[in-house]
């Protein structure tokens, strides 16, 4: 049963929005949609995946919120002073149910938890549906009923949340968030080079910012100068120039040279990475440190800015990415 199968509920179920609430004397229809917790109405998703990868972001003000809506039924009192409240805090603590069923994350992550969220929400649906109708009158049995059903579901989420296997990664020395890095990996160039990326080369660039947040030094300096050498195929193939039939960093800079069309300083760039990081970092047995680490993106990204400028100067657009480059 969800939420929106049973839409009234009787007098004095409040309406509340994200900083008060009002409570309405006279009978009305349950509008699901205006009924917002205050913490779960503004942060009702518990995390989002990150794009590209099998991790999520985790938001972790949404299981405060989620904690404290759900208290409130270790403490439902059947008593007719009281009871209007109670169905009252039923109400919110249904819709956080409803969020944390309908979570991609929660399914994912926590599947134990949402199905054994989905037979409270179901008891809870109903009690309110009673509320409406004055159908019940032994209203200590049915929350009796209610707290039940609530801590087989807590001892469920309290035994998957502590197997969840949950990583924090700090911010990083190249002065980002590990969220940017993370969410919005192109972020990280200039605002001139976003969006010319080929796809391919976009990939290992993105995954060379997951390697820096997991503190992965060599593997992050792979993987950008792999995404480098993606670019400068593209880059050499819209100069006008030929893909050479054993592709070498110093053929294919010989090769974008030879066109005569590349900006001054492009060539030296690139054979000064090709010299100083490259070439080494391909070496059996060589592994970096985290000083090395960024010395090598650094100068990656300088070159991948670069050569995606001029591309995007000649209205170059790659044909495998959706988003295209500002005008």
């Amino acid at each position: 049963m969800r939420l929106g199968d049973f839409d009234s509920a009787g007098p004095g179920l409040a309406r509340r929005t994200k900083r008060s609430a009002v409570v309405d004397s006279a009978p009305e229809k349950w509008d699901v949609a205006r009924c917002v917790t205050p913490g779960l109405g503004a942060f009702c998703q518990p995390g989002w995946r990150i794009d590209g990868t099998d991790m999520y972001t985790l938001n972790l003000e949404y299981f405060f919120f989620l904690g404290a809506e759900l208290q409130v039924l270790e403490r439902l009192r059947p008593d007719p002073p009281a009871l209007q409240q109670t169905v009252q805090d039923l109400a919110y603590t249904a819709v956080g149910l409803q969020n944390f069923i309908d979570s991609q994350l929660i399914s994912s992550e926590l599947p134990k938890s949402k199905h054994e969220a989905e037979p409270l929400l179901k008891v809870i649906a109903e009690t309110l549906a009673m509320w409406s109708t004055h159908e019940a009158e032994d209203w200590k049995n049915r929350l009796a009923l209610v707290g039940e059903t609530y801590k087989v579901f807590r001892s469920v989420l309290a035994s998957e949340l502590r197997d969840l296997s949950t990583l924090a990664a700090s911010a990083n020395a190249l002065g980002y968030s590990s969220k940017t890095l993370l969410s919005r990996p192109e972020e990280i160039l200039p605002p001139s080079a976003r969006g010319v990326m080929p796809k391919s080369a976009f990939d290992d660039f993105a995954r060379a910012l997951e390697c820096l947040v997991w503190e992965q030094w060599t593997a992050a300096g792979f993987h950008v100068l792999r995404a480098t050498e993606t670019v400068m195929i593209v880059y050499l193939e819209n100069l006008g120039g030929t893909i050479p039939d054993e592709i070498t960093w110093a053929k294919l800079i010989a090769k974008i040279g030879a066109t005569r069309k590349a900006p001054p300083r492009m060539c030296s760039r690139l054979d000064h990475l090709r010299d100083h990081d490259r070439n080494e970092l391909f070496h059996p047995g060589r592994f970096l440190d985290e000083d090395e680490c960024h010395e090598v993106f650094d100068s990656a990204k300088n070159a991948l800015a670069a050569m995606l400028r001029d591309l995007r100067d000649r209205s170059y657009a790659p044909p495998d990415r959706q988003d295209k480059p500002e005008p």
